[in-house]
């Protein structure tokens, strides 16, 4: 029997992020791309960074029906990140006032390292990091690590094959601008707010001018009082079924050259949380190497 991929999936301390993505990199090259995007714009000044839980979820066949459970598909390490993130602590109570992108890439990097000289039975397999929201900054910066580091003789070679981040934050200026069109295209906000946001909102330059503050203010009234994390969740009292219909659409895929997107279909902003059950077709035709089923 062909022995199981390993995954380690980040839970990290976020930024908000809505634009539905999730994506992989199996080449170096296309790898170097997306971590030379993410590090242009490390630790943003006007970061308002909040704890949010992971997808630490593991389901089974029992509430899978006939698909077989996560931990069948891959071995999968949950690394909390940086220190002070959910368990994980520091016995130096200074780290917490120094964390930092280059920070949480060299500790995730010494742990790694560390697990695999502990667990030798694992060094040969493939190798994948994942990760979502944030994780567009921890996983690609990771993998720079990595991918130089492995070119080191006399340092423990770490056999990445592939990284997927979901729902990512990789700059500032994407994200704002991505949670308006996301509203706009969910009839969550006015063609008028729409307009006027489009017109005097430059995002790529960060110049917020007081007539695009007022728009991004109506912007936010017009949303209301909704999960925007999951804007088609039913409300908590609600008899509505939270399993897709069978035979209905269950996201999109676009494929680039080294570099797969895909969206999934009503999942929110953590997709295993919400749509389990395409989350795990999602992952086992990525590990496979292939795209996600067309049924």
């Amino acid at each position: 029997m062909k022995a199981l991929q390993f995954i380690c999936i980040l839970s990290c301390f976020q930024h908000l992020a809505f634009f539905p993505i999730a994506s992989t990199a199996k080449q170096a090259d296309s790898l170097n791309k997306l971590i030379t995007k993410s590090r242009k714009f490390e630790n943003p000044p006007n970061a308002e960074p909040r704890a949010e839980s992971g997808c630490a979820k593991v389901y089974t066949p029992a509430n899978l029906g006939n698909q077989v459970g996560t931990m069948e598909v891959a071995n999968v390490i949950f690394l909390e990140s940086p220190a002070g993130v959910g368990f994980s602590y520091s016995s130096t109570s200074s780290d917490y006032n120094t964390v930092g992108d280059k920070r949480t890439a060299a500790d995730s990097y010494v742990f790694l390292v560390n697990w695999l000289e502990r667990f030798p039975q694992y060094k040969n397999r493939d190798f994948y990091i994942a990760g979502e929201s944030y994780g567009g900054h921890y996983v690609p910066q990771l993998a720079c690590i990595i991918l130089s580091n492995n070119k080191i003789t006399n340092q423990t070679v770490i056999n990445l094959k592939g990284i997927a981040i979901g729902n990512a934050f990789v700059d500032d200026g994407t994200t704002l601008q991505g949670n308006f069109d996301y509203y706009w295209t969910h009839a969550l906000n006015s063609d008028e707010t729409h307009a006027g946001i489009t017109k005097y909102c430059d995002f790529v330059n960060g110049n917020i001018s007081s007539q695009c503050f007022a728009y991004l203010v109506q912007g936010g009234e017009e949303v209301g009082d909704i999960d925007f994390y999951d804007i088609y969740a039913p409300l908590c009292n609600s008899s509505a079924p939270k399993t897709p219909s069978p035979g209905s659409v269950g996201g999109y895929v676009v494929e680039y050259e080294g570099l797969v997107l895909t969206t999934v279909r009503g999942s929110g902003h953590e997709v295993p949380s919400y749509q389990p059950e395409r989350a795990l077709a999602m992952i086992s035709a990525y590990l496979r190497g292939t795209l996600p089923p067309s049924s």
